[in-house]
C-alpha cells in the first residue's frame, strides 16, 4: 500500500506550484530516515501530471492527539519530539529545511505500546539555498504563522535554515505540554 500524491489540475498552469511539487519529490527522495516519509517514485504521468509515490503511514496527525488529550505527559512528549528531532537532524545535515513544521505534519503510529513518528509534507522545504531558484517572492511569507520564527516575519521571505524548524519544534513542545 502506497500513497500517490498528484498536483491538482487547477495548479498545473502555475509554474511555481509545479516547481514546488517537483522540489518536494526531489528533496524527499534524497533522504532515507525511519522518521521521515519515504519517497518510492516520482515523475510526470502523461503530458503534464506530476506525481509522487510515498510510503503509506497508518497514523494520525499529532494535532489530533493534542486536541484529544489536551496536555500530553512529559515522557510521551519527549519520546515523540526526540523522534521528530532525529529525522529533522538528518534532513538538516543534508541542507534541507522543512519550513512548515507543525503538528499537522507529524504522524503518530502506535506499534506495540510505542509511538512511531513520521515527519511528512516537505512541500515547502528548501534544499541548500545556494544555487537554488527562489520560489518565494520577496516580501511574501511561507509557512504556518503560529509556528514561524520571528525572523521569517522580519525578513519577509528571506532564506531560512534549520533554526526555523527548531523554533517551530519549540512551539509544538509548548503546545504538547500545555
Amino acid at each position: 500500500t502506497v500513497v500517490v500524491k498528484i498536483l491538482l489540475p487547477q495548479f498545473l498552469d502555475n509554474k511555481k506550484f509545479v516547481k514546488r511539487f517537483e522540489r518536494e519529490a526531489q528533496t524527499l527522495s534524497k533522504i532515507n530516515h525511519p522518521h521521515l516519509l519515504t519517497v518510492y517514485d516520482y515523475g510526470v504521468y502523461g503530458v503534464n501530471y506530476p506525481y509522487i509515490v510515498t510510503e503509506f503511514v497508518p497514523g494520525v496527525p499529532l494535532y489530533e492527539i493534542i486536541e484529544e488529550k489536551g496536555r500530553i505527559p512529559l515522557d510521551e512528549t519527549v519520546e515523540i519530539l526526540s523522534q521528530v528531532c532525529d529525522g529533522l537532524h538528518t534532513a538538516h545535515q543534508q541542507g534541507i529545511t522543512h519550513r512548515d513544521m507543525k503538528p499537522d505534519n507529524i504522524l503518530v503510529t502506535r506499534e506495540e505500546q510505542q509511538e512511531w513518528i513520521k515527519v511528512i509534507d516537505f512541500g515547502l522545504a528548501v534544499d541548500s539555498p545556494e544555487g537554488q531558484t527562489r520560489l518565494t517572492d520577496a516580501g511574501s511569507l511561507i509557512g504556518t504563522a503560529a509556528y514561524m520564527a520571528p525572523e521569517q516575519f522580519e525578513r519577509m521571505g528571506a532564506d531560512v535554515d534549520a533554526r526555523t524548524d527548531v523554533y517551530a519544534l519549540g512551539v509544538i513542545f509548548y503546545e504538547m505540554l500545555t
